[in-house]
């Protein structure tokens, strides 16, 4: 069990701070976990490393549920946007004539994170 938290002696640091050490246990945000999914996402490399970091240390990870359901909207809305230009996507996201290629990404996801270690 890590050590009890004690405000006088915490430090922040960045995660891509070069004296940084994952921790034993850290809890994850859905955003981290998105932006490292998506390649052409400002902080992709960021997010890839600080998850990256805490699988060599052997980090416990913590999450909500939750994260899966916000995964899937992520992975859906991001392959809707190569089928479905701008605002339209709002209203034809449950179009059957663009559902395939979103729904064959989400079903790829989905099996990924069942294979995933937990």
């Amino acid at each position: 069990m890590p050590a009890r938290y004690d405000r006088r002696r915490s430090t922040v640091l960045a995660f891509d701070a070069p004296d940084w050490m994952p921790p034993e246990v850290a809890v994850i945000d859905t955003n981290v976990v998105a932006e490292m999914m998506l390649p052409d996402e400002a902080e992709h490399a960021s997010c890839e490393a600080v998850l990256r970091r805490l699988v060599d240390a052997k980090t416990v990870v913590v999450f909500n549920r939750l994260l899966e359901l916000e995964l899937w909207e992520v992975v859906y809305e991001h392959a809707l946007r190569r089928v479905v230009p701008g605002r339209d996507r709002r209203l034809r996201r449950f179009d059957k004539d663009v559902r395939p290629e979103p729904a064959v990404a989400l079903q790829r996801a989905q099996t990924l994170w069942e294979e995933s270690p937990q």
